[in-house]
């Protein structure tokens, strides 16, 4: 096995495209078929075919973004905002430990979707 690095990612990614840039909607739809094939791969059961379909998807996800001028350290701290405004809004909901004679009800929240 090599070794998986984001670098490594990276010069595979600016590889790919020494042999020819592909153009947004030719990489969009590759995503998408990358997608759709691990989304299979996973409802048939096939353990490797996820594996091997996501390598694909992520592959394909950093062309587009590199195609679309997006940084992907700004996808990652997006990803992170949002998983702390998940649990952050899971401690919301929660019942307060209080030891008062008044329960406090819990604040709850409205919607599942995240900004």
């Amino acid at each position: 096995m090599t070794e998986k690095s984001p670098s490594a990612v990276k010069s595979l990614s600016l590889a790919r495209l020494g042999a020819g840039e592909a153009s947004g909607d030719v990489v969009a739809r590759e995503t998408g078929a990358a997608a759709t094939a691990c989304t299979i791969a996973s409802i048939a059961g096939d353990p490797e075919g996820v594996v091997r379909e996501s390598a694909a998807f992520l592959e394909s996800l950093l062309h587009l973004w590199r195609l679309a001028g997006v940084d992907p350290e700004t996808v990652w701290t997006e990803l992170h905002a949002r998983i702390e405004m998940g649990e952050l809004s899971l401690r919301l909901s929660r019942s307060p430990t209080r030891t008062g004679a008044r329960r406090m009800a819990p604040w709850r929240v409205a919607t599942s979707k995240l900004p």
